[in-house]
């Protein structure tokens, strides 16, 4: 589009607008009434009917409204309203309702005819509007900010875009945007005067429906073509196409609406067209979705530092000054509820969308060479001028001072005396310069610093932090980053982790892991903000981003582990410098990810300067420094200062990684004291007394806390649920699957103590879908019934329980549920009856089956529970005690009580062993028949 068409289209524009804000702004100046927040309620156009939509119970000063009070409901159709002098107005159109509007005001008394649906049909009501209290400032700024402030901003920023850049197609694209996106600040067509009524609603409907395809254009373009641009490149001209196709049928349906309802309820459309209007117009908003889609591409995908920054500021200002409206807008759809205070706050945030748009179009770089200029031009004039000065004011004073006794001294030399006694009291004003240079050098971005004097201090305070390893980097960050003024400093250190989500959370590390570098330590001096704050002093903060990270094994980290083995020194970084030992990242390209990843980092955070921090040979991490805000390298000094804060930093990181590890395991030691502790109290400490039967357990964890577990649950009816169970894995994981396993049979046992198999089914499912797969358990169940001295078992994967009998009884032993019987004949006189039948481990297969056998006890009759800690024990020579010892040691010791044979059992376990270490945990459950 040539430039004088774009002049054109928008001197026009800008003339409209001219004239629809100005009757805009005397409706609000002389009636004040056809604002949601002045007028009481918000209204919209539904099923060809005026329709309240909310009606909030207060009004922005925190008056109680008055429509509300009234009984006004959304969902509310608006059929007439009356004036105080019973004037009627009939709400047959849109206009109509302006008319209203302009006949009736809040502070007098109205009445308003509503219909309502209830009772299944619809109801007229006559609602009495008491007069309202008189506007409050809080409303009227509201109300002067949307009708006037707000527009303005986008209006201007639209029309100085468009006129300041004419000849720029994305300038011009920025301007029809900013004017179109001023279409939601007021314009209440509907209140203008008859005569302006038309071309109120022809120029709200030309703004509305044209922001969705400029929305899209822009971003589409800007800075450079898109990638969804380059693919189709019709899509511009399709948007065109569309919005004007959606700009008529909008105008169009506003005149009828304006009119009258009835009009448009009236008109007989094929169905046909009025699905392809209603298609039409559903595509307006993926206009806006493409647009966004495009903002995001060409964000990620730029390439320069100023092309980024210029994108990060749109995307920011796009998110931040949308996102709040349409979540505002949802949450109100959504719920049905208002609130004054989000309303501001959400519309308030539009103001940032224009604002970040006319940075991004009208500023080229993020540091103009102008103000590169102006900042050296101020430095040397205010430097160099104060010793002008200085020189003039002495020589001033020195002249009527001592020059007329020095005339008359030396009448043949008085102006060489003069001018000698000047030089002699410039020399005494030498102190004051001492200290007026460094403030005029500080504020103009020069380094006039004593290095003795930063070393002092930062190795003092590297001395006092050594005990906080996170404060003391960022007090090296922070010291480093006032002493030299660079406009971004980064520490970097190996194995660095910040352990909750919190930002503000201290950050854990050790500096000897070999992991990858972690930046949680970056300070900005940026030029920006200098230019912002109208200072020469930057304005330091703290950077709010992700995280930085380098891997271990990446060029950088690699380079300094070999360079640090000879001697270590800070490395300049100049990417474009060919002999220069970062070269290798300036040419890295797209094609190497891992290479090009770390060029990018580097140019993100502008690295000039890398000081290593070594210990012992050791590289621990590094400090990047960023370009002096001088725009001056750093010098030999400067180096030699870093390096020497570098070695006292590094010292202190290895101390302090020391003294975190005695404390972290005294604090483990406690930790598994208090898990020992609970664990214990977890296992049954008292033993319900049995009728028939003598039972007891005992667990000794091999690492203070386990996984083993037994239970003794008491059931109803007096029966008694004994369990024993051996959990995946060892220490505090192992101690928690074990609790959870506890808790599950305590709650199922209970529920289903008739049907042992599907308590363990259950148990089962849960354990598989609250644990991860590799975590299982084997358990073994039994329910033992006191009267009828029956026990039935479940064994899910667990070492076969024995049961041993002292003699052959001559009743047989039930088997099954008691159909079958197994005679003693049948039975191996020289073997324990190995209790075997069951299923799966638990905790592994969701849908794994498991069954359930029954035997009968007799007097004497001794069960015998345990896990592979008690027939695995090992002694010196690796021996294993197996369960033929266990087998043996019962059967000669039959006689013995349950916990006399537990306790023997235990000494016998441990006797074997010696000092050879225990690997698995010991648990051992005895039960005993007695008459």
């Amino acid at each position: 589009m040539p430039k004088a068409v774009r002049i054109w289209i928008l001197t026009v524009l800008a003339g409209l607008t001219l004239l629809v804000r100005l009757v805009d702004i005397s409706e609000v100046a002389v009636r004040g009434s056809h604002h949601a927040i002045t007028l009481g309620f918000f209204w919209s156009v539904a099923e060809n009917r005026m329709v309240i939509r909310q009606v909030p119970p207060t009004d922005f000063d925190g008056s109680p409204n008055p429509f509300h009070e009234a009984g006004l409901r959304a969902g509310d159709r608006l059929i007439e309203i009356r004036n105080a002098a019973d004037q009627r107005f009939r709400i047959e159109g849109l206009y109509d309702f302006g008319d209203a509007l302009r006949g009736v005001g809040r502070t007098s008394a109205s009445t308003m005819v509503v219909e309502r649906y209830e009772d299944g049909r619809r109801r007229q009501h006559l609602l009495n509007i008491k007069p309202g209290p008189g506007y409050g400032l809080r409303s009227w700024v509201v109300v002067w900010s949307w009708t006037l402030v707000f527009p303005l901003i986008a209006i201007g920023t639209g029309l100085f875009i468009g006129f300041k850049r004419p000849e720029d197609g994305n300038a011009f694209s920025a301007a029809m945007l900013l004017l179109c996106f001023s279409s939601h600040f007021g314009i209440s067509y509907q209140s203008f005067p008859p005569l302006f009524r038309q071309l109120g609603a022809f120029y709200h409907a030309l703004l509305l429906n044209f922001l969705p395809y400029f929305v899209m254009r822009f971003f589409l373009l800007f800075p450079s073509p898109s990638l969804i641009d380059r693919t189709v490149p019709a899509l511009k001209h399709i948007g065109l196409v569309l919005a004007c196709l959606v700009f008529g049928i909008q105008l169009y349906t506003t005149n009828l609406v304006g009119q009258s309802f009835a009009l448009v309820e009236s008109m007989e459309l094929p169905d046909f067209l009025l699905d392809a209007f209603k298609i039409l117009i559903s595509l307006s908003p993926s206009m806006i979705f493409v647009g966004v889609a495009s903002l995001f591409l060409n964000t990620f995908q730029s390439q320069s530092r100023a092309e980024r920054l210029r994108m990060n500021v749109l995307l920011m200002g796009t998110l931040i000054g949308l996102t709040p409206t349409i979540v505002f807008r949802l949450w109100v759809e959504s719920l049905g509820t208002f609130s004054w205070a989000m309303f501001a706050f959400a519309y308030a945030t539009l103001l940032v969308f224009p604002l970040s748009f006319a940075y991004a179009v009208i500023r080229h770089r993020v540091m103009g060479v102008q103000l590169i200029i102006r900042q050296g031009v101020r430095y040397a004039l205010v430097s160099r001028g104060f010793l002008v000065i200085e020189l003039l004011v002495v020589f001033s004073l020195f002249s009527v001072t001592a020059a007329p006794v020095l005339a008359r001294l030396f009448p043949d030399a008085w102006g060489f005396a003069t001018a000698i006694g000047t030089a002699v009291c410039l020399a005494g004003v030498h102190a004051l310069n001492k200290r007026v240079m460094p403030i005029i050098d500080r504020r103009f971005f020069r380094e006039a610093y004593s290095a003795q004097q930063v070393l002092t201090d930062l190795g003092r305070d590297v001395r006092e932090l050594a005990r906080d390893p996170d404060r003391l980097l960022r007090t090296v960050r922070d010291r480093i980053s006032d002493a030299l003024l660079p406009d971004q400093t980064a520490v970097f250190v190996q194995g660095a982790e910040r352990p909750g989500p919190d930002a503000a959370s201290p950050v854990r590390f050790n500096p000897h892991e070999t992991a990858d570098y972690q930046c949680h330590w970056r300070k900005l001096r940026s030029r920006r903000d200098r230019e912002a704050d109208r200072s020469p002093i930057p304005r330091a903060h703290e950077a709010d981003l992700q995280p930085l990270a380098l891997p271990r094994d990446a060029f950088i980290p690699r380079y300094l582990e070999r360079f640090v083995e000879d001697d270590s020194e800070a490395l300049d970084v100049y990417l474009e410098d060919e002999r220069s030992w970062a070269r290798a990242l300036a040419l890295a390209d797209p094609s190497n990810d891992r290479l090009y990843s770390e060029r990018q980092l580097v140019e993100r955070i502008n690295t000039r300067l890398i000081v290593p921090l070594v210990t012992r040979g050791n590289v621990l991490g590094f400090i990047s420094l960023g370009e002096k805000l001088s725009e001056e390298p750093y010098s030999r000094e400067d180096k030699q200062l870093l390096m020497a804060v570098a070695e006292q930093t590094s010292i202190a990181l290895d101390y302090a990684y020391l003294i975190e590890q005695v404390a972290e395991q005294e604090k483990l030691k406690r930790d598994l004291e208090i898990a020992t502790e609970v664990q214990a109290n977890l296992l049954p400490r008292r033993l319900p007394a049995m009728n028939t039967l003598q039972y007891t357990g005992v667990c000794h964890p091999a690492r203070g806390v386990g996984g083993d577990y037994y239970d003794f649950v008491t059931l109803e009816e007096s029966r008694l649920c004994l369990a024993l169970g051996d959990v995946s894995g060892k220490g505090i994981s192992a101690a928690l699957l074990m609790a959870t396993l506890q808790a599950l049979l305590r709650s199922h046992a209970k529920q289903n103590e008739s049907d042992l198999s599907r308590v363990i089914v259950e148990i089962n499912r849960l354990m598989c879908s609250s644990t991860q797969s590799h975590k299982y358990a084997t358990f073994f169940c039994a329910l033992y019934d006191d009267r009828t001295r029956l026990l039935t078992y479940v064994n899910a994967g667990h070492n076969p329980p024995m049961l041993f009998r002292p003699d052959d009884p001559s009743s047989p032993l039930l088997l099954g549920n008691g159909d079958s019987a197994l005679t003693p004949a049948e039975i191996d006189s020289g073997q324990a009856l190995r209790l075997e039948t069951g299923g799966m481990v638990v905790g592994m297969f969701p849908q794994a089956a498991y069954q359930q056998e029954t035997v009968r006890l007799h007097p004497g009759d001794v069960l015998v529970s345990f896990t592979d800690g008690v027939s695995e024990a090992m002694n010196e020579v690796e021996e294993e005690f197996g369960e033929q010892r266990i087998e043996s040691l019962i059967r000669n010791n039959i006689e013995l009580s349950a916990a006399e044979l537990c306790q023997l059992v235990v000494d016998d376990v441990r006797r074997f062993a010696g000092s050879a270490p225990q690997h698995d945990d010991l648990t051992l459950v005895i039960a005993k028949a007695v008459g």
